[in-house]
């Protein structure tokens, strides 16, 4: 949430962004732990992934590509940190890409969602 205040956001485009963030995040780890229906398509993971390497793939993911501007920020975040941490151990290194196809299928869910309308104001 620090890096999305600090990109200057509105608040109506913060609560956008954190909601992508955790359906993506959401949709990441219930393809490595399936229990629920998925948002959009659904995202395959292999067999062993790592649900916390996915989840913080999949936001890293989305918050770059929303508040680019903070990528150095993202880049040193706690989630970007665990998911370093993870790197190595059993699964986490399959739990990635599948976090980041979460995050670009959430993304490309939004695109035409009347976001860019001018009909939030402030912050």
């Amino acid at each position: 949430m620090t890096a999305v205040v600090a990109g200057g956001n509105r608040s109506c485009d913060g609560a956008r962004t954190m909601a992508i963030v955790h359906r993506a995040m959401f949709n990441a780890v219930n393809a490595i732990e399936p229990r629920f229906r998925s948002y959009g398509a659904g995202v395959d993971a292999p067999a062993g992934a790592s649900a916390d390497a996915a989840a913080a793939a999949a936001a890293h993911a989305v918050l770059v590509k929303l508040v680019p501007d903070q990528r150095d920020t993202l880049d040193g975040w706690p989630g970007r940190t665990t998911q370093q941490r993870l790197s190595g151990e059993r699964g986490a290194d399959a739990g990635i890409a599948p976090g980041e196809r979460a995050a670009a299928d959430c993304l490309a869910l939004r695109v035409k969602d009347g976001s860019a309308l001018p009909t939030c104001t402030g912050r």
